[in-house]
């Protein structure tokens, strides 16, 4: 699990903003009540990686962004997860994807983790926010990286083929 724009309407510090959800977001190896983004959480053969892109917006704005620190945290963690055999999967509220998202919706900072994935490299790209799923890749030196959009858990409703990055303005 990872935060997004609704668990950050108001500004409060993270530990009391996100109290309640201390142990779904943690890290395993970190501290009870440590929350530090980028995470880890490894199962098996999945390195699951949490970032926070919430951040408090001005009414009718749902933007998000990773900011410096975190992005050099990230690709401090990628590296030495490159060194393993593990299944790195990013997992992000808002989706990396810049332009393709409407202004007031979009991460404000995708190039910086598009960069740290192109030095870096990952498997995996798992976002929301969209409410929708869809099917994209991020380039990458060697090869592309999928990204992968997804509905809320608590959205009902029958699952609908991925739509592609065209339809993300609407």
């Amino acid at each position: 699990m990872v935060p997004g724009n609704h668990d950050c309407y108001a500004e409060l510090t993270p530990l009391r903003s996100l109290a309640a959800w201390t142990p779904y977001l943690r890290s395993d190896a970190a501290a009870l009540e440590s929350i530090q983004f980028p995470t880890l959480r490894q199962r098996g053969p999945l390195a699951l990686v949490g970032l926070s892109s919430a951040r408090p917006t001005s009414l009718l704005r749902a933007t998000g962004s990773l900011g410096n620190d975190q992005c050099r945290r990230i690709e401090a963690l990628l590296k030495v997860l490159s060194n393993t055999h593990e299944c790195r999967v990013i997992l992000i509220h808002h989706p990396p994807l810049g332009k393709a998202v409407a202004s007031r919706r979009r991460l404000t900072d995708p190039t910086a983790l598009g960069e740290v994935l192109a030095r870096t490299g990952a498997e995996l790209v798992l976002h929301g926010h969209l409410h929708r799923e869809f099917l994209t890749r991020l380039p990458e030196p060697k090869r592309s990286i999928p990204v992968v959009g997804v509905r809320s858990a608590s959205e009902g409703g029958t699952t609908c083929p991925p739509r592609s990055i065209s339809c993300l303005r609407d």
